[in-house]
């Protein structure tokens, strides 16, 4: 288990103004902090393999899978 990393979203087109909420499939595994609209700042727990999710208010999502391993 290491550091916090922090992750980026890109969103297209780049003008758009959607507010974006992360989450975390599995918060056993990591948890997430919103840094801004488009980053968030992603906390090991343990190891294992979760989900950071990405939903924007229209209802577009997107995931990112992320490895935790132990060490």
């Amino acid at each position: 288990v290491g550091t916090d990393e922090t992750l980026t979203l890109t969103l297209t087109p780049a003008n758009a103004t959607s507010d974006i909420t992360f989450s975390s499939s599995d918060k056993s595994v990591l948890t997430v902090s919103k840094v801004s609209n488009t980053s968030v700042s992603v906390h090991p727990v343990a190891a294992g393999e979760a989900e950071v999710n990405a939903v924007s208010e229209n209802g577009k999502k997107s995931s990112c899978t992320v490895t935790v391993t132990a060490g």
